[in-house]
């Protein structure tokens, strides 16, 4: 009913699970505990509409720490915003952006920034191991995103699932100058004219800056995401 949550665990140092079967919050307390007890967190995701009563997640030990927002958005060949035309978007199949990602923007709206022994610093760290993963597993899918001097401005990584494209996460660098709806539409408008036609993802509901861009390149809200955290599960010391 949980499982170790292996990039989790990687990056957090000590083991981090994450509960696959909402029946976990109908069994006895001393069989939540015995299954909590091997991680240091564990983490529950489930549609808001459908997830299990409240009253058995608080008494599980399990609070909310975000709401993701589900989208899915009818992608262009031609872009819509005015200077989007203008980005020059390469992907990693030639460069894999070596050290782009230590000038990445910070992310204030992330749901592990919540938990006890986070940090800005330890959440960065998270969002830069992530990026390079996914430029190693899809490099034609990860995208550099350069104003018309050269100088870049951002990336974007996505990735090809049975919904369309998966618009996994949009990271602005530290100290651009390019507005990130002008980013986007850049990126989305490369996608569709290789092919994509639907991209969806989901995004933290505090991220209001984030909600402001989809909308207004037309995207459609389809969902509401719980996610649970019981932070206080095994006796594991922080390895950092």
């Amino acid at each position: 009913m949980i499982r170790r949550h292996d990039f989790n665990s990687d990056w957090w140092g000590a083991p981090a699970g994450i509960v696959t079967d909402p029946a976990f919050f109908s069994l006895a307390p001393e069989l939540q505990r015995a299954e909590l007890e091997p991680f240091a967190w564990a983490e529950f995701r489930h549609d808001l509409e459908t997830a299990p009563p409240e009253p058995l997640l608080v008494d599980a030990g399990f609070a909310l720490l975000d709401v993701q927002v589900g989208y899915r958005l009818e992608l262009s060949p031609t872009p819509s915003v005015p200077g989007a035309g203008d980005i020059e978007v390469i992907d990693a199949t030639d460069d894999r952006f070596e050290g782009a990602f230590e000038e990445m923007q910070s992310f204030s709206s992330e749901r592990y920034l919540k938990i006890p022994g986070s940090s800005p610093e330890r959440n960065d760290d998270r969002f830069r191991r992530w990026a390079r993963l996914q430029v190693e597993r899809v490099p034609q899918h990860s995208l550099e995103l350069r104003d018309p001097s050269g100088i870049v401005q951002g990336w974007f990584l996505t990735e090809p699932d049975d919904d369309g494209t998966r618009l996994q996460i949009g990271m602005r660098r530290r100290g651009g100058t390019t507005r990130g709806t002008v980013l986007y539409d850049a990126a989305f408008s490369w996608l569709c004219r290789r092919g994509a036609e639907v991209g969806h993802a989901t995004f933290s509901v505090s991220n209001i800056a984030t909600m402001n861009v989809y909308a207004k390149l037309g995207a459609r809200f389809t969902s509401s995401v719980g996610c649970w955290f019981n932070v206080g599960c095994g006796p594991h010391d922080d390895a950092r």
